[in-house]
């Protein structure tokens, strides 16, 4: 057992993997750690009907080819749009990765990668399952806090409205916890049918980044504090691969709005995408779209970018103000940003020339 984030959060425990294993019953809201070069085979539990709210969570260490495999019948719904299928197969060389595998109490699993970096969030006991029909709901302070899974019939639209920051506070307050900038409470896990869309609205102090509904199907619905006061609130639905996802040819001002999203980067003219102040929860994932003779520039126009980047095969230490996507750099070179808190961007990505990606 550990305590993630100092004494603001409970006790998790985390266990680290170097092989083949299945994951058990009393499992839940474990962190696994996956740390093999070969990658291996992650088994789920059979019959995720009868697990509504059960989820964990994997890291790579290693960034191998590893696989999750649903026990019994089940299947695995990815947030990529892929079909749901028996074995899902994570992306190789991805280290650092997170991904959060839950039940919503039917045969189907859903993985998410799940849009905070870092430890930060507070896992208590699932207090149950509320049945909804329609019309609005509203969460209260201690079902955020425990995490909760919200079944839904089919054909009805459903208005669910978060408490404000203050109420989450107080319940956060009566577990011990302290709410600060970066701590992640328990997923809301949304389980709908047919054409059931759920709008997400939020209490004073919160802020809904990217879409606001699930639009049928499935999906989940994460909160972070950004401050003891304010929180965001990122809502995901089965096969939403990001909260936006778009070509990118003139220069353009992200934000936080547009996290989650990965951007084709077209090297016509040259120009520089600016990205908003990094906090925790934000990301964002660009390549290049062709080999255009002009240098595109990645910054939030400060000294914030931390991390390295696979330089032909090299790890290149990035640490700096700018990301240039070089003049004639390759086809599918590409680097991404994950805000760690407000003044660092972790930096990630591969080119294949030895000067593609350079930072400056």
């Amino acid at each position: 057992m550990y305590t993630e984030k100092g004494a603001l959060l409970v006790n998790r425990e985390y266990v680290a993997k170097t092989a083949a294993f299945t994951v058990n019953y009393d499992d839940r809201s474990k962190l696994f750690g996956l740390n093999n070069a070969t990658g291996f085979a992650v088994t789920l539990p059979a019959g995720s009907a009868g697990l509504g709210g059960f989820y964990v969570e994997f890291v790579i260490l290693v960034g191998g080819a590893h696989t999750l495999t649903a026990g019994g019948s089940d299947t695995i719904t990815p947030d990529s749009g892929a079909t749901a299928a028996a074995t899902l197969v994570l992306v190789a060389g991805g280290v650092g990765d997170r991904y959060l595998v839950c039940s919503v109490g039917t045969s189907t699993w859903y993985c998410y990668r799940t849009p905070a970096v870092g430890p930060s969030r507070v896992d208590l006991a699932n207090p149950g399952v509320r049945d909804v029909t329609g019309g609005a709901q509203t969460i209260t302070a201690a079902e955020l806090v425990g995490g909760y899974t919200y079944d839904g019939a089919a054909g009805a639209a459903v208005a669910l409205t978060l408490p404000t920051a203050a109420l989450i506070q107080t319940a956060l307050l009566a577990k011990g916890i302290t709410s600060a900038d970066g701590l992640r409470l328990p997923p809301i896990l949304v389980n709908v049918t047919d054409a059931f869309v759920v709008t997400v609205t939020l209490g004073v102090g919160g802020t809904v980044q990217g879409k606001a509904t699930i639009d049928g199907g499935n999906g989940m619905v994460f909160v972070v504090f950004t401050s003891a006061t304010t929180y965001d609130a990122y809502v995901y639905e089965a096969g939403q691969k990001s909260s936006s996802t778009s070509a990118i040819a003139l220069a353009a001002t992200l934000t936080a709005a547009d996290s989650g999203s990965c951007f084709s980067v077209a090297k016509t003219s040259v120009y520089t995408i600016t990205l908003p102040t990094p906090r925790q929860g934000l990301m964002f994932k660009f390549f290049a779209l062709d080999t255009g003779a002009n240098i595109v520039t990645i910054t939030d126009g400060a000294a914030h970018l931390y991390g390295t980047v696979d330089v032909a095969g090299t790890p290149v230490i990035m640490t700096g103000t700018n990301i240039l996507l070089a003049s004639g750099s390759g086809i599918g070179d590409w680097v991404q940003f994950d805000g760690v808190d407000a003044t660092h961007y972790l930096v990630s990505g591969a080119c294949v020339g030895a000067l593609d990606i350079t930072v400056s």
